[in-house]
């Protein structure tokens, strides 16, 4: 067998090469099709190709690769032998190089893959946080939830900065840009939601914790993003009692047609889960290190991940349409927790 790193792929009937033909034949059944349709995809003679297919001459990494990405062929199955475990990509820590602004712009990427060519696209979330997208549209609010991953999770260069005030980073145009071209696909996504009672817990106490510290420019700034809390929740509920995707802000244009389903779950045992769902291309996001992400594509793990989403619906209220008395309850629910602690801010201040 020849030694060169692109061409040394094993040809054991138990091997990765054994795996890829065996893929092969079950996206393309007809022995003479899959011979004509490699051929032409490697520009390799029929004779050449037949001979990688029975195993006599392997196929290079190289071309390897190729067939993986052209026929949708997971490494899944090859790693854990078939069995029902699913490898996941996780990158973890930013690079030093890395700064926030990137970190926003990869997640506006993704929304543009995800809605390119894909009309029947939906988008499911489970949290125990604030839904990523809401916050958004609150330049302050989407700084300081800047600040708390930085400081409890990400580790971003830029934000670790002693010289960090949350103001400045509301009014980078960067940012601002990122955020409202993100807000614009969610705006226009149907969406399904599972938010606990906890989504703005952590909020809340950081802001508490960080009123102490010289991360502000401006005292008063904490009790400024409470009111943005207050804000966001409404219009989580302005949506959720219409049924329908509305736009926080007056410059977007927003489909009255968008769905827009809430449910409150009453048993949350996860951290952060993301599902984009269409008939073409399915993915989940799923965090124990928030918002660190954990991603897989694996057809099993995208069907047990709609299933556990429709079954969280069994310990849950949807707060969605009909269920005024309920909805009421929760929303006001949510403000008090704002409004204690923006009692607490404000008494504090006063001692300043």
């Amino acid at each position: 067998m020849p030694k060169s790193v692109d061409t040394a792929v094993q040809t054991s009937k138990s091997g990765i090469h054994h795996f890829i033909v065996e893929e092969l034949r079950k996206k393309i059944p007809n022995a003479k099709d899959i011979a004509l349709e490699i051929a032409d995809l490697l520009h390799l003679s029929r004779s050449a190709v037949y001979r990688k297919l029975s195993g006599e001459v392997p196929f290079t990494l190289s071309e390897t690769e190729f067939l993986m990405n052209r026929f949708n062929i997971s490494l899944d199955n090859y790693i854990f032998g078939g069995s029902s475990a699913t490898g996941f990509r996780f990158k973890g820590d930013p690079k030093p190089e890395e700064t926030v602004n990137g970190y926003y712009a990869k997640i506006l990427g993704i929304l543009q893959f995800f809605v390119q060519d894909s009309s029947d696209l939906e988008l499911h979330v489970a949290t125990q946080e604030i839904v990523p997208f809401h916050y958004m549209n609150f330049p302050e609010l989407t700084a300081f939830q800047i600040l708390i991953w930085s400081r409890v999770t990400m580790r971003f260069p830029d934000i670790e900065d002693e010289g960090f005030r949350v103001e400045e980073k509301a009014k980078d145009p960067e940012l601002l840009k990122l955020s409202k071209q993100i807000i614009q696909i969610y705006d226009n996504l149907p969406s399904i939601e599972y938010i606990s009672s906890t989504i703005v817990d952590k909020n809340l106490a950081a802001l508490q914790h960080f009123s102490k510290h010289a991360v502000f420019s401006d005292p008063t700034t904490p009790l400024l993003i409470c009111d943005q809390l207050e804000l966001m929740i409404k219009h989580l509920f302005k949506m959720a009692k219409q049924g329908k995707k509305t736009s926080y802000s007056l410059d977007k244009n927003t489909g009255s047609d968008i769905p827009y389903t809430l449910f409150h779950d009453i048993l949350p045992n996860y951290d952060t889960n993301i599902m984009f769902k269409s008939k073409d291309k399915s993915f989940i996001y799923c965090s124990f290190d928030y918002p660190n992400f954990m991603s897989s594509a694996a057809p099993k793990m995208i069907d047990y991940v709609d299933k556990w989403m429709m079954n969280c619906r069994s310990h849950s209220y949807r707060i969605s349409g009909e269920s005024e008395m309920y909805r009421t309850q929760l929303l006001q629910f949510f403000l008090g927790k704002i409004a204690q602690v923006k009692l607490i801010l404000a008494q504090e201040l006063g001692k300043k």
